[in-house]
């Protein structure tokens, strides 16, 4: 045998308690795919630095990279759900393209934070960056070491993550910008399906303690998806009337 022991039995201990936890956490093999996840969201980001010195549009690119990864990736978990999005008994432990995308979604949800502490903070709203970002940090986390069962479910929501790309691209380039497409499909998805989802949470039958942290957080989302529609509707009459004035005089 080239190695008698495993190479952590050789380490000198030289951490105890919450130390030794931090480590064994960060050496997990499946952590791995996280630090690459970041390495390669990282990369994406220098490659925008290096394209523009804007730094809105460096702060919407790592938004439009992550909703459009998790887009693409809920498409692929509905279909193995066959887009019955019913509650049903937990699907037990999930190794599959859900357990990394909710990864993905933790990792990128720190990395977000760091890089616009460093690059774009003014553009880090203390809502939809800070409350956002570690809340879903913490589901993620949350989901992945204690009910990894349920990470399908998180991933179908992703598929509400159509508006945000398509708000990102918009705030990128003005020429991409769609209102329409942004309204309607944050309708559809973020108020019509959510709103189905919650229906299925909240009344099903399932017995299972966790639900409750899993019912919270979608109560929690359909009030902030209900009030930031409503803040677009508003926008969009302010916008019509204006333009309505503009044309009559």
């Amino acid at each position: 045998q080239i190695c008698e022991k495993p190479l952590a039995e050789k380490r000198p201990k030289i951490m105890s308690g919450y130390g030794e936890r931090l480590l064994e956490w960060l050496n997990a093999p499946d952590r791995y795919v996280e630090w690459y996840m970041s390495a390669g969201a990282a990369a994406f980001f220098t490659v925008v630095c290096m394209l523009t010195k804007d730094r809105k549009q460096r702060a919407w690119s790592i938004t439009a990279l992550s909703a459009g990864a998790c887009f693409v990736a809920s498409i692929f978990v509905a279909h193995e759900l066959q887009w019955n999005f019913y509650m049903r008994e937990e699907i037990g432990t999930c190794n599959g393209l859900a357990h990394y995308i909710t990864r993905w979604f933790r990792a990128i949800s720190v990395l977000d934070l760091l890089l616009g502490v460093c690059f774009y903070s003014e553009h880090l709203h203390p809502l939809t960056s800070w409350f956002h970002h570690i809340a879903y940090f913490l589901l993620c986390n949350w989901l992945v070491e204690t009910a990894d069962g349920y990470c399908p479910y998180f991933v179908v929501c992703c598929l509400e993550e159509l508006p945000t790309f398509i708000l990102a691209l918009g705030s990128i380039n003005k020429k991409w910008r769609s209102d329409f497409w942004f309204g309607l499909t944050f309708f559809v998805l973020r108020i019509c399906l959510h709103s189905f989802l919650c229906f299925q949470v909240f009344l099903t039958p399932i017995v299972d303690p966790r639900l409750s942290v899993v019912r919270f957080n979608f109560g929690l989302t359909m009030c902030l998806h209900a009030h930031w529609f409503y803040g677009f509707v508003q926008q969009q009459r302010r916008l019509y009337n204006r333009a309505k004035q503009e044309k009559a005089t």
